[in-house]
């Protein structure tokens, strides 16, 4: 936009493509990196993990947690005690009541806790594991939500006023007359959207 408020329709065209593309390479880079963690996939247990498995998942987590501590020792016998519990008549079970990766290791956990096993150092690998996102499609949720709300019409909006109707949309779960329910008991918010404090800067 120059300074007397017209849109130059080439330099914006140009933003705009440079934007999609950092966007198709963020989303590209994401693809990448489901590769690099199939080293985790035995944390899933839908086959009876190996010890080599185990190792290759060590080597990954070490090499991206700096200060994570793990004791080989301890972690083996750790790993040979949930391997006496995981059977493959186990996992056969598991399947057929299709239960989750979670469900699974709460019951592995379980089972060890209540036979006074320990089991610190399997669980920083599990926690690892179950803490990564399981695809982009939050991302891809993201753009869809972008595109949605930043239309033809409304070009005119901030960058903030359009992270701010993101962040509303991806992290509420309400309709507007829900969302009015919502803020009527939140005195203090109501005090701040009412205030000139959001317009100086």
């Amino acid at each position: 936009m120059d300074k007397s408020g017209h849109i130059n329709i080439s330099e914006f065209k140009s933003a705009v493509a440079n934007f999609y593309e950092a966007c198709i390479g963020y989303i590209s880079q994401w693809n990448t990196a489901f590769e690099e963690i199939e080293v985790l996939e035995w944390v899933l247990l839908r086959e009876v993990p190996s010890w080599s498995k185990v190792e290759a998942s060590i080597n990954f987590i070490l090499d991206k947690r700096v200060g994570l501590q793990l004791d080989d020792t301890e972690l083996f016998d750790e790993f040979s005690c949930i391997k006496s519990y995981v059977t493959a008549n186990k996992i056969k079970e598991w399947a057929d009541n299709s239960k989750t990766s979670e469900q699974k290791w709460v019951e592995i956990f379980t089972h060890l806790h209540g036979e006074n096993i320990s089991y610190v150092n399997i669980l920083k690998i599990v926690e690892f594991a179950m803490s990564l996102p399981a695809s982009n499609a939050p991302t891809e949720r993201v753009f869809s939500i972008l595109n949605n709300i930043w239309s033809t019409e409304k070009t005119q909006l901030q960058v903030e006023t359009l992270k701010s109707l993101l962040i509303l949309r991806c992290n509420y779960n309400m309709n507007c007359i829900e969302f009015k329910e919502y803020l009527s008991g939140k005195i203090d918010i109501l005090k701040q959207i009412q205030s000139v404090e959001k317009y100086e800067n």
